[in-house]
C-alpha cells in the first residue's frame, strides 16, 4: 500500500481589516473546487469565518461546509475554541468517569481551563496536529490567523509550551501531587531550591494541589506535547506555506514587514503575498476609464474629489506593490470585487474564483509541491 502523503498547511498572515479571512476562505474554496479535501481552521478570536462562509455558528468541532455540485472536493471548517478542545482531549484519553469527575471538580481545574482559553495561539498548533491525526484523508489545512504581529505566536509559543511541559519543573511539581514521601525524593533530585522558591511564592499547599491536577491530566499533557512536536515539524517543513495578505495601506505593509522579519528569525522564508482591493491594471488601461479621469481632472465639487481619490489610490497601490515585492518574489493583486453579498451559493462560487488566483500562485511559488 502506498504511503499516505502528509497534507499541506497554508497559513494566512496579515494586519486587521485587509480581507485575510475572506481570502483564506476563498483559497480553501478554490482548493475544494479543484477536487481537494480541505480543512479551514480559524484561530482568529474575532470569529469572522462563519460570516465569510455564510454559515451558522462554527465551533471547535470540524464540520462539513455544504457546497454545490460544481465543487469536486470537500470543505470542512472550524473555529478554534480552546476550552472545548481541552474538554474533548480529556474524554479522548479514555479516562474513567470517576477520574473525569475528580478532575473537573478539582479546585484548580476551572482556573486552568480559563487560563488555557486565553492561550489560543499555542493551542492552535495542537489543533492542527490533531486534525492531521484524525483526518488522514485531508489534502490541505488552511489556517486563518489573528491579525498583526502576534500571529507569529502560532509558531513560537508551541515550542516554549512543549519545553515547559517536558521540563524538570513539571516533574517536580507532579511529585507533590503523587504524594508518598516524594518531597524527600524531590530534594534528592536536586529540586530543593526550586521547590522552596515556589513554596515561598505560592505556598506548599498550592504546589501539592497543582501537582495533583497535573497528575490527573498527565495523559492530556503528554498527548499535547507529542502533538506540539509534530506540529512544530510540519509548520517548519516544505509542506507548509505562509501567505502575506496586505491592503493598500501603509500600516498594513508595515505589519507584513514585521511578520517577515519575525519569520526569518524562525528560519522561514515567505515567497508569496497578496495585495488586496486594488484598482486592476485592466481597468486602469481601459480607454473609457482613462478618458473619464482625464476629462474630469479639472472638475469641481464631488466629481473632482472622486477623480482625485482614484488617482491617489492608484499612486498608493503602486507604492504598496513595490514594498511588497521587496519582501516576497511573487505578489498576486486582487481587485475590488462587487457582488460578494449575493446568495450564499453564488457568493461561494465568486470567492472560489478569487481563491483560484492565490491557489495558482502558491502552487508555483511555495517551498514544496501543493
Amino acid at each position: 500500500m502506498a504511503k499516505r502523503v502528509s497534507p499541506n498547511v497554508v497559513v494566512f498572515l496579515g494586519a486587521g481589516g485587509v480581507g485575510k479571512t475572506t481570502l483564506s476562505t476563498s483559497f480553501a474554496l478554490a482548493a475544494a473546487q479543484s477536487g481537494q479535501t480541505v480543512v479551514l481552521l480559524s484561530i482568529d478570536p474575532a470569529r469572522r469565518l462563519q460570516s465569510a462562509l455564510s454559515v451558522g455558528k462554527l465551533d471547535d468541532e470540524i464540520t462539513v461546509v455544504p457546497l454545490v455540485k460544481e465543487f469536486k472536493g470537500k470543505l470542512y471548517a472550524g473555529q478554534l475554541n480552546v476550552e472545548q478542545a481541552f474538554s474533548r482531549w480529556i474524554k479522548d484519553e479514555g479516562m474513567p468517569h470517576e477520574a473525569q469527575e475528580k478532575l473537573h471538580g478539582h479546585v484548580f481545574f476551572q482556573t486552568l481551563v480559563s487560563r488555557v482559553a486565553t492561550m489560543g495561539d499555542a493551542f492552535a498548533a495542537v489543533r492542527v496536529a490533531e486534525i492531521l491525526e484524525k483526518m488522514p484523508n485531508v489534502d490541505c489545512i488552511v489556517v486563518d490567523t489573528p491579525p498583526g504581529i502576534h500571529a507569529i505566536d502560532f509558531l513560537t509559543k508551541p515550542e516554549r509550551m512543549r519545553e515547559f511541559l517536558n521540563s524538570r519543573t513539571m516533574e517536580f511539581i507532579k511529585m507533590f501531587g503523587r504524594g508518598g514521601g516524594l518531597f524527600s525524593r524531590a530534594l534528592k533530585a536536586g529540586a530543593a531550591h526550586l521547590l522552596d522558591a515556589l513554596g515561598n511564592i505560592a505556598g506548599h499547599g498550592f504546589i501539592t494541589a497543582f501537582g495533583e491536577l497535573l497528575v490527573l491530566s498527565e495523559g492530556v499533557f503528554n498527548t499535547m506535547s507529542n502533538r506540539l512536536e509534530a506540529a512544530s515539524k510540519i509548520l517548519r517543513s516544505s509542506k507548509s506555506s505562509y501567505v502575506f495578505i496586505s491592503a493598500v495601506r501603509d500600516d498594513a505593509i508595515n505589519v507584513v514587514e514585521d511578520l517577515n522579519d519575525a519569520l526569518k528569525k524562525q528560519g522561514i522564508v515567505v515567497s508569496f503575498g497578496v495585495l488586496n482591493r486594488i484598482i486592476s491594471s485592466e481597468l486602469q488601461n481601459d480607454k473609457g476609464f482613462s478618458d473619464f479621469l482625464e476629462k474630469h481632472q479639472e472638475s469641481s465639487g464631488e466629481l473632482q474629489v472622486f477623480v482625485n481619490y482614484v488617482r491617489s489610490w492608484i499612486s498608493k497601490q503602486d507604492v504598496a506593490l513595490k514594498r511588497m515585492k521587496l519582501l516576497v518574489p511573487s505578489v498576486v493583486q486582487i481587485p475590488l470585487v462587487p457582488g460578494l453579498e449575493s446568495s450564499a451559493d453564488q457568493r461561494l462560487q465568486d470567492l472560489a474564483e478569487l481563491g483560484a488566483l492565490i491557489l495558482e500562485g502558491v502552487k508555483n511559488h511555495k517551498r514544496g509541491s501543493l
